[in-house]
This record gives structure tokens, C-alpha cells and sequence, in this order.
């Protein structure tokens, strides 16, 4: 009773495996046969096919037919005076594999001593198979002189599938996004061309570090870090600090400025991972007169004034700079250096002209005691012109005449009374040069 339900068992078995094996079929062992399987996907494990009405006195092998690749997947379960015979995986079915030797997967069960009873089971692709990079990270330089639309780097993942469409790779780059580049598809690689879309500029940025994403059709992906360093080129002018300096130097003076602001002159190359020396050089000056007052010091931008300057001449001069690159001279700079003389005292105060009273004077009741000038000097601190006056009119008595004449030529702001029978007392302190009209002695 025991025998008989193992041997149920075993029969059940047997049509389950009759049932589900991909193909049925019998051998000829007098003119052999060529029979295809039909297809199947990868990954396929179990039963190919089932041989049966095998004769008794048949021996049967299993051969490799158009490579060996299926004696890695497949082998025959068959004893000799089997009537049935299975051919079976021995691993589950790989299509890349597979692909690389043949067209499907051949194999051949043949009588020993007889013709081959050839098999084809073609085994379709299935997306199992992620995209791989060739490299988990990739390097390069990029210019800040390279154009627009030139490709940087190029990257390219594996994807193992057989089918176009399941190897076919999209890439992209992971955000943050730099708006300098951007990928494109390059379809005679499977691979991804890394573009410039915009300039770069070294002096912004020195290096760009992104991801780059490869997937499939089926979603499966993979990452590659690229990192991009920027190469400075000498494309940029030197420049200055500043557009604007001032100096200043007392008159009679000769060599360095007493001060400079904002700071020292400075130019340097634009270029700043280059940085290629500058040459310094004074292009004009204005008044023209002074161009040969000044110099430069051709390294280091050091201008003195060689000859003395007279705060009484000009007050300030202008000294136009440049500065051209070393290795380039069509790369210049340019910049103004505002010269300002410092007034000394240097010059004693003289009067432009002499007026006479006396002829004026004559006939009047009483005679002037005084008209006194005195000239001082000012500083320019003090807002006034260089030469300023002081009058004191003493104990006077003059007339209607007399006190027009002093107007018309001094101005004379205010007075108590400057003319009639009372005596009086005016004094005016440091007139401003809109308060003084002409210079001129008095003669009493």
C-alpha cells in the first residue's frame, strides 16, 4: 500500500512536469530533426522540453550545438531504457549571456552513434539589469575662455540589458542644477555629452561639483559625481582700485606726496589666476605744462614730483595713469591721480595800486587824521582769499564827496557816520574777496 502511493505520487509529479515544461517532443535517430522551442524570459527556471516514445534500445546525449553557452544552463535527466527523457535548467536563464554566443539558445539531444535532434529556445530580454558608470566619479577643466556649446566631459553608464529599449539610458543632472552646463544624450554611445551653456568666469567660481543620474526605461538608475575645475584665462584687463586718487604736496616741494587716498595706488591683473605683473606709466597731465613734474615707478606705481611746484601758478593738477599688463600691452588700465598744492607762505602781500587823497582832500573844514590799511595774509583753512584788509577811519570829519570816493573803491560795509560835524569810529576785520572791490594804498 505504501509502494503504491509513492508511485502515485511520482506520477503526479511527472505530468506536472509534462505539463509545465516549455516543449514536447520526440527524437529521430535515423534522420535527426531541428525543432524551436518557442520563447521564454529570462530568469526561466524549470522544464525546456519533455522527449518522449524514446525506444528501448535508444541511447540518448545531451551535445552543445553553435557555442557551449547552454551547457551552462541546461542538462538531460534520462537513464538508459528510459521511454521519456527532460531536458531542464540548471540556473536560471540569462539573456545577456545567452546573447553574446548566438541568436537563442542551441542545444542538441542525439542518439549515440545516430544523427542530432538540434533545439532553439530564444529567451527575451527582460529589464533586470541596472545602468552602471564606468566610473563612480569623473574630473575635468574648463576654461572661462571656452565657448558656449563646447563639451566638457562625457559620461557613460552600462546598462547590461540586451534590447535597445531596455539599455536605453536617460541622464540628467541632480539639483542643485549649475546653470553653467547641461547633458545631452549621445546615442552612438548610450552616453551622456556634458555641455557648457554659459560662460564661466574664474573669478566667480574656481570649481563646479554636480551629479549625473543614468536610468532606464524600468526606472532603475545609478549616480556618477563630476567635478569640473575652472582653468583661468587671459582674457581680462588689469584694473586699478580705484578710478580716483588724491594727493597733495606743499608748493616748492620735490618727491613723494605728503598723502594719497583712498589708499596707495594699486592695479593688478583681472585675470587672477594668472595674475600676470602690470607696468605703470603716466599717459598726460593737465595742465600740460607740468608733464614733466611728475614720474612713475614703472613696478610699483609710485609717482614724486620732480620739479617744485607754485601753489600761486595752479592750485591743483590733474596726472592720468595706466597700467598695461607685462606679457600684453594691449591689456591697459587707466586711472587719475588729483594733485593738490598746499600753499606755503611764500610771498610778502603788495598793493596793486596807489590812490591819493590828498588833492581830494583839500578845502575841508577840518583835516583827516587818518586812513589806515593794513594787509595780513590768511590761511585758505579760514575760507578767505589770500590777501585780506583791516581799515580804521580815526577822529574824522568828511564830506558828502570824500565818503563816495572811499566807497567806489573800498566798499567799505558799514559806518556809524562818515561824514558831517560828528567824529566817528569804523573798523571792518578781515573782509572776504567778494567784500573787497580794488586794492590801493591811501596817501594822507
Amino acid at each position: 500500500m505504501a509502494l503504491f502511493s509513492v508511485l502515485i505520487i511520482l506520477a503526479c509529479l511527472h505530468v506536472d512536469s509534462v505539463t509545465s515544461a516549455i516543449g514536447s517532443t520526440e527524437v529521430n535517430c535515423l534522420s535527426g530533426s531541428n525543432i524551436p522551442l518557442g520563447r521564454t524570459d529570462e530568469g526561466y527556471e524549470g522544464d525546456i522540453e519533455i522527449i518522449t516514445n524514446i525506444s528501448p534500445d535508444v541511447r540518448l546525449v545531451l551535445e552543445p550545438h553553435l557555442g557551449t553557452v547552454a551547457m551552462k544552463y541546461v542538462e538531460l535527466v534520462y537513464s538508459d531504457g528510459d521511454l521519456t527523457a527532460t531536458v531542464r535548467t540548471i540556473k536560471p536563464l540569462d539573456a545577456e549571456e545567452i546573447k553574446m554566443s548566438a541568436e537563442a539558445l542551441y542545444y542538441s539531444v542525439s542518439c549515440v552513434r545516430g544523427p542530432k535532434n538540434v533545439r532553439s529556445l530564444y529567451v527575451l530580454d527582460v529589464n533586470d539589469n541596472p545602468p552602471i558608470f564606468q566610473s563612480k566619479s569623473y574630473s575635468g577643466g574648463v576654461s572661462d575662455g571656452t565657448p558656449v556649446g563646447w563639451v566638457v566631459q562625457r559620461v557613460k553608464a552600462i546598462d547590461k540589458d540586451v534590447t535597445t529599449e531596455n539599455k536605453r539610458l536617460t541622464y540628467s543632472i541632480l539639483p542643485p542644477v549649475p546653470d553653467n552646463f547641461e547633458v545631452r544624450y549621445y546615442p552612438q554611445e548610450n552616453a551622456a555629452n556634458i555641455e557648457l551653456t554659459k560662460p564661466v568666469n574664474y573669478n566667480d567660481v574656481q570649481q563646479y561639483v554636480f551629479i549625473v543620474e543614468a536610468k532606464d526605461i524600468g526606472g532603475l538608475s545609478d549616480t556618477t559625481t563630476v567635478t569640473l575645475t575652472v582653468e583661468d584665462f587671459d582674457n581680462l584687463n588689469p584694473y586699478f582700485d580705484h578710478c580716483l586718487y588724491k594727493a597733495s604736496i606743499e608748493e616748492n616741494q620735490v618727491g613723494l606726496f605728503s598723502d594719497i587716498t583712498p589708499e596707495p595706488i594699486k592695479a593688478q591683473d583681472g585675470d587672477t589666476g594668472i595674475n600676470e605683473p602690470v607696468v605703470y606709466s603716466i599717459t598726460s597731465v593737465i595742465p600740460n605744462e607740468y608733464q614733466n613734474s611728475f614720474e612713475i615707478d614703472r613696478n610699483s606705481g609710485v609717482i614724486s614730483v620732480t620739479t617744485a611746484l607754485d601753489r600761486e601758478q595752479t592750485g591743483q593738477i590733474a596726472v592720468f595713469i595706466q597700467a598695461a599688463q607685462q606679457d600684453d600691452a594691449s591689456k591697459t588700465a587707466d586711472a587719475v591721480v588729483l594733485v593738490t598744492i598746499v600753499d606755503v607762505i611764500d610771498n610778502l602781500p603788495k598793493f596793486d595800486q596807489v590812490w591819493n587823497l590828498e588833492e581830494d582832500w583839500r578845502g575841508t573844514e577840518s583835516k583827516l587824521l587818518e586812513v589806515q590799511c593794513e594787509v595780513s595774509d590768511v590761511s585758505d583753512d579760514l575760507g578767505c582769499c589770500d590777501v585780506c584788509w583791516r581799515w580804521s577811519f580815526i577822529k574824522s570829519k568828511v564830506n558828502a564827496a570824500i565818503y563816495q570816493k572811499i566807497l567806489e573803491h573800498f566798499m567799505l560795509l558799514s559806518a556809524d557816520k562818515l561824514y558831517g560835524d560828528a567824529d566817528f569810529i569804523f573798523q571792518q576785520d578781515f573782509s572776504t574777496c567778494t567784500q573787497c572791490q580794488n586794492h590801493f594804498q591811501v596817501v594822507c
